[in-house]
């Protein structure tokens, strides 16, 4: 009970899996508290990467192709967390169209 991040920095790990499935604007900071304690081999899969609600994957498109476009909290936060798990040499991130959509990025 309580709040995932502030629950996970309890921890040492590794872990050897994560799942990252709490508010969309929040996903780029529960990364950022399990990356340092992920197995090499060990995966974080975030859920509902591409629609959930009010995403718009049309925006998040744009945004991580660096346009200016007015979209909302959630589609930002998702965004960011791809942008980050992207950019992050430590990790090979896949996007794959499963539900909602699940980016699933692998510890090397």
């Amino acid at each position: 009970h309580g709040d995932a991040i502030e629950t996970v920095e309890a921890y040492d790990g590794p872990f050897d899996l994560v799942l990252i499935d709490n508010e969309k604007d929040r996903y780029t900071e529960a990364f950022e508290a399990v990356r340092d304690k992920i197995a090499p081999g060990g995966i974080v899969a975030a859920d509902n990467a591409i629609e959930a609600g009010p995403l718009d994957f049309d925006d998040i498109r744009a945004l991580l192709a660096g346009e200016d476009v007015d979209a909302n909290a959630m589609s930002h936060g998702i965004a960011d967390y791809l942008a980050t798990v992207r950019d992050d040499p430590d990790f090979e991130t896949s996007l794959l169209p499963l539900g909602e959509g699940m980016a699933v990025s692998i510890r090397v």
